[in-house]
């Protein structure tokens, strides 16, 4: 870590007059240059197609616009393999849409197995920088109880994995480009775990990192009060154990990476 800031070019936001704005970071290895994204859209219009706009750390240049784009879904820009990745909803079909920071370019991504699962949800994540799918999926449902509070479902977390594999590795997976012989853009379904609270209804996981040995870090959140627990799910086990006796209100969970990347030798002139 340098301690180093800049301040970005002012934004253009052109004929939006209340902007609220959506972004990503991330560093291009083909090219070797770091990028800002922002997407602008008009406050509270996400239905709306928002607007791309693209900085290149050390370019001396300004914003430059590259399109417009959808985004039907609140989540963050996720990035992964060179490429910031968002859901798309619309008319009820998924689509997994991607923004290469190479060249610039938009693209779809077809979705695992999973999307055609009508009851769940879906949702992008970022696991030791591989795009992951986190799909909940509701394997039963238990309607005896009035009170939903004791209603029971019986709930899973199938996490598909985007990964690059030689064709005649043995495992498992889901082609991305079924015309590809050689090296395969791939799904697999890496971990699956079943919910492990005895009220599935008032709870949800939300990974963050996997560790050396397979271990998977996530937060497990009471949607009622909003506390957050951190725990540790061993896949080969199917253990979890709890990291932190007592949940937190206010947390969030950033995997580290080293960087000793100067800004100032990148070229920014405004770097502090």
């Amino acid at each position: 870590m340098t301690g180093e800031y800049v301040y970005l070019p002012e934004m253009d936001f052109g004929e939006i007059s209340r902007p609220e704005v959506l972004g990503g970071f991330g560093y291009c290895q083909s090219n070797n240059e770091y990028k800002v994204i922002q997407v602008t859209y008009e406050y509270n219009q996400f239905e709306q197609l928002g607007r791309v706009q693209v900085y290149t750390l050390g370019s001396g240049s300004r914003w430059r616009n590259k399109g417009e784009m959808h985004y039907t879904s609140k989540e963050r820009l996720v990035l992964a393999n060179e490429a910031l990745y968002w859901l798309e909803n619309i008319e009820d079909e998924w689509n997994l849409r991607a923004f290469h920071l190479a060249d610039e370019t938009f693209g779809t991504v077809p979705m695992p197995p999973c999307h055609d699962v009508v009851r769940g949800y879906i949702q992008l994540v970022s696991l030791n920088g591989c795009l992951c799918v986190y799909h909940v999926t509701v394997e039963r449902c238990s309607e005896q109880e009035d009170d939903a509070y004791y209603r029971k479902e019986d709930k899973r977390i199938d996490m598909w994995i985007l990964k690059k594999v030689h064709k005649k590795n043995n495992v498992r997976y889901s082609p991305v480009d079924e015309n590809d012989d050689s090296n395969l853009w791939v799904w697999i379904r890496e971990i699956s775990m079943k919910y492990k609270t005895e009220f599935p209804d008032f709870r949800h996981y939300e990974s963050f990192s996997i560790t050396s040995n397979n271990q998977v870090l996530m937060w497990e959140v009471c949607d009622v009060q909003g506390y957050k627990t951190p725990i540790c799910y061993d896949p080969n086990t199917t253990i979890t154990n709890y990291l932190w006796n007592t949940g937190v209100l206010y947390a969030q969970a950033i995997p580290h990476m080293s960087s000793f990347v100067s800004l100032e030798d990148l070229g920014e002139k405004s770097a502090r």
